[in-house]
């Protein structure tokens, strides 16, 4: 009988929302794979670049050069620490401010010149020059509580849901700018840019973000744009943009090439730049996450935190998800925003950052082989991602990506599988095959495999048989000394003999 072949070729992203059979011809699952030229591949190499555990809780980490140095921050739930960028360290710089307290939520940190500048969500404003061991000291002039705040171009902080200049009581609605140039004058007059604003609408402000030349602010459902107009009598106007479209959290948002990409209060994913109407994303994962995104009573939702990852064009979104346990294992789902295709895995990490200066062109082939960003995981280790090769200090990770189910042959006949020719780039170790058979869309699976493919084989022998397959792709992570743990996955091409039942 003559023989037949099967290409696996299909379009790139991952497609969920659907049954398996519903989604064929398409990826339906997958872990810690992307999609490069329409092809999946494994993430970049991560390195663990502090190992002291700096914070417990981790909630917030930022980047900011200091002098000539990468100064790295993170925030806590009762703590607040600093550690210069370098390779493998536990170094860690207590700067707690005195009286701190606990059960802070997020911070918000900016930077002003050499300086960091600080906000616990619900606490005032703080202020560090990132010294070893030195305490972030209070500016007491600014408001007694914010829910956030930045540093705008023009060198004045913005307290975003602040306490009222006069009445001293907190509105969740108003802004606070100090004066330019001057953090610690922040009381308004005729004679200084020093100002407050309420913005129009019930609700809270979450988060505001600096956007070219202009500053947007999302409440839990609307959002803002700021035009600097530097008169003293109005130093900013704030019109509403959009309403329905509220930030779920104020680390939920990333900006990537002068556009804002973010998840709002409802777990929906919208863009915007300034001019222009926000648009919602369409996003072919999102039942899982509608469906396991830790959003009772407790709102571990508003901890989901946003990050650019700009060697890629990618915005990642990492979020507590109820699935790993009771306070919330950490996942995340991914938006290429070049083609639109989505991905996503299973990480904990509770914060991520990036900042261009991180970058360092020399340092390899590539200048993504450099710490594209940061993040920090539950027990407050650091890492940097994305490095192009291995690197002292690296981290594994299990990596897979699944095909939905599709008959393996036109006539809709049962075929016998006899094996494969494997088509793999950047292959560093032996990659795991599984096949997922069956006859009918209803009908029990059988599972063949994992059968194990070699970086030099030219193809593989096994028997299957079915009339309809999904074929899985996966590495189990097994760090060893300059182990490349990556792949590439191009055409592979199944081998097989029709069995004429149908």
């Amino acid at each position: 009988m003559a023989g037949i072949t099967y290409e696996l070729e299909l379009p790139p992203g991952i497609f969920s929302d659907d049954t398996t059979f519903g989604a064929k011809g398409r990826w339906a699952d997958g872990s810690n794979v992307r999609f490069q030229g329409g092809r999946p591949e494994t993430l970049g190499h991560i390195s663990r670049i502090l190992d002291g555990g700096v914070a417990a809780n981790p909630r917030t980490i930022f980047a900011f050069s200091s002098g000539s140095s990468p100064v790295l921050i993170v925030g806590g739930d009762a703590a607040l620490y600093t550690s210069n960028i370098g390779g493998i360290s536990t170094i860690e710089n207590d700067i707690t401010p005195v009286g701190l307290g606990s059960g802070i939520s997020y911070w918000a940190f900016d930077s002003w010149g050499d300086s960091l500048m600080a906000a616990p969500k619900g606490g005032s404003l703080y202020t560090s020059n990132g010294g070893a061991g030195v305490a972030a000291t209070i500016v007491s002039q600014a408001p007694a509580a914010m829910n956030h705040m930045l540093v705008t171009a023009q060198r004045q902080i913005l307290a975003l849901g602040c306490n009222e200049e006069i009445s001293t009581t907190f509105n969740p609605m108003c802004i606070r700018g100090c004066d330019l140039e001057d953090y610690t004058n922040w009381t308004t007059s005729a004679a200084n840019n020093a100002f407050e604003h309420i913005l129009e609408g019930q609700g809270k402000i979450v988060a505001g973000r600096r956007v070219g030349d202009y500053i947007a602010v999302w409440t839990n459902g609307m959002l803002f744009l700021g035009s600097f107009i530097g008169d003293p009598g109005q130093t900013y106007r704030f019109e509403p943009v959009s309403d329905g479209c509220g930030l779920v959290g104020p680390g939920a948002v990333a900006e990537l090439g002068g556009v804002v990409y973010w998840m709002s209060s409802n777990h929906r994913f919208f863009r915007w730049s300034p001019g222009e109407p926000p648009q919602q994303i369409p996003c072919p994962i999102s039942r899982d996450l509608q469906d396991n995104i830790l959003a009772s009573a407790t709102r571990l939702d508003v901890r989901t935190t946003a990050v650019k990852n700009s060697a890629f064009n990618e915005v990642w979104w990492f979020y507590p998800d109820k699935r790993d346990s009771a306070t919330g294992g950490y996942r995340y789902v991914a938006l290429n925003t070049v083609d639109g295709t989505w991905f996503r895995g299973q990480l904990d990490r509770r914060a991520a950052y990036h900042a261009d200066f991180l970058y360092n062109p020399g340092s390899g082939s590539s200048y993504r082989s450099w710490r594209p960003f940061v993040s920090v995981d539950g027990d407050g280790k650091v890492y940097c991602h994305e490095l192009e090769n291995p690197a002292q200090g690296e981290v594994g990770f299990s990596s897979f990506i699944q095909s939905a189910d599709q008959y393996i042959e036109s006539g809709r006949r049962r075929v016998q599988l006899q094996g494969v020719n494997p088509d793999f780039e950047q292959q560093g170790c032996p990659v795991d095959l599984t096949l997922y058979m069956r006859d009918r869309p209803q009908s029990a699976t059988v599972t063949r495999g994992p059968y194990s493919i070699d970086t030099a084989a030219d193809k593989k022998d096994f028997r299957a048989s079915g009339m309809i397959m999904s074929v899985k792709i996966s590495l189990t992570t097994n760090i060893g000394t300059n182990v490349i743990e990556s792949w590439r996955l191009g055409k592979p091409v199944f081998r097989g003999i029709p069995m004429g039942e149908r």
